[in-house]
């Protein structure tokens, strides 16, 4: 990798702050000149694309100079004009451009349309891979977007060098069936249920985000829940007559807005209610001889059952066969339910 690539790779210029500095506006792009080095002029150009290429001569015998970018040249001299260029390549990168989380473009404009659309930023979790960020989701942390920068060759991709390459997590009948120019089967990820995306500009940024809500979606919790109730300790039967709000004992992660079926015990063993909780994950303790609560949520009525609506016989046409915690609905039951 180029010096200047190194130094520059997760920074993207501000045209504006370049004039200020000192470069002078040309055709292709911005160049300033120094001669930091006494009998040698530096030339640094920001091309229209943002990439920058500088360059040393030697005015003595008006040639460039190019022992500085041989890593094995490491004398004394050398070492002096090296260190001088990247000291004067660091500033200008401190006065004209500002930091960006990923490398490319493209993997950047990706990542502030998922800031804008679910509110997540990228998390950099490793020290010896820090141009690799996770997206989580943000109610069960589990990771629905992986951006990293790796070699292209690695996804058999034809391109050389490095390219930054977004992994996402789709249906399996969907992630086998991609074969479009840009997408590959998944770098270091189960190839069955994931998938890479060059972020090249190979693929669209509305395909992008396409993939993404999909995996957005797949590793969302199930906000539907179904709950039991022991008629021995609850008035299951009047615990709405008065009001349409209840306390309710939460012993598992919830959030606002997911639906929860309580199931009553025997001698019912039925589900009489659907509720949406409103307050999830409020600090509650509670004991007695029955009861054990550290955590509690607020629940609404939203619909009652007739009792023997949705019997455990009936619930067992849907693979419940019993109910002693809480645990989802079957998608087929849930629709049945919702009707």
């Amino acid at each position: 990798m180029m010096l200047e690539d190194e130094i520059f790779k997760k920074y993207t210029v501000d045209w504006n702050l370049l004039v200020s500095y000192g470069f002078i506006k040309e055709e292709k792009g911005f160049r300033y000149v120094t001669n930091q080095v006494p009998g040698f002029k530096t030339i640094v150009f920001v091309f229209k694309d943002g990439h920058v290429k500088g360059t040393i001569w030697d005015t003595s015998l008006d040639e460039e100079y190019v022992n500085y970018r041989i890593e094995s040249q490491n004398g004394t001299f050398v070492s002096e004009i090296r260190e001088a260029y990247i000291a004067l390549l660091k500033d200008i990168r401190v006065h004209c451009f500002k930091e960006t989380p990923f490398v490319s473009k493209q993997a950047n404009r990706i990542a502030q349309r998922i800031l804008e659309e679910y509110q997540v930023s990228p998390e950099f979790l490793w020290k010896r891979d820090p141009l690799s960020g996770v997206f989580r989701h943000p109610k069960n942390g589990k990771w629905f977007g992986i951006i990293q920068h790796i070699k292209a060759d690695k996804l058999k991709n034809k391109a050389q060098g490095f390219i930054d390459i977004l992994n996402v997590k789709l249906d399996e009948q969907c992630a086998v069936k991609i074969v479009e120019p840009g997408f590959y089967p998944a770098y270091h990820m189960n190839k069955k249920s994931w998938i890479s995306v060059c972020l090249d500009d190979t693929v669209s940024d509305e395909e992008v985000m396409d993939v993404i809500r999909q995996s957005y979606i797949i590793n969302s919790p199930d906000p539907y829940w179904l709950i039991p109730a022991n008629s021995n300790y609850y008035d299951m039967i009047h615990i709405f007559d008065d009001t349409d709000i209840t306390l309710w004992k939460q012993s598992v992660p919830m959030y606002e807005n997911d639906i929860v079926f309580l199931y009553v015990s025997s001698p019912y063993s039925s589900i009489f209610y659907q509720c949406e909780i409103v307050e999830a994950n409020l600090d509650h303790v509670f004991e007695n001889e029955n009861i054990h609560m550290q955590k509690a949520m607020r629940l609404k009525l939203k619909k009652r059952y007739d009792i023997s609506e949705f019997a455990l016989e009936r619930l067992k046409e849907y693979g419940i066969k019993s109910v002693r915690g809480p645990r989802h609905v079957p998608k087929a039951l849930v629709k049945l339910l919702e009707e």
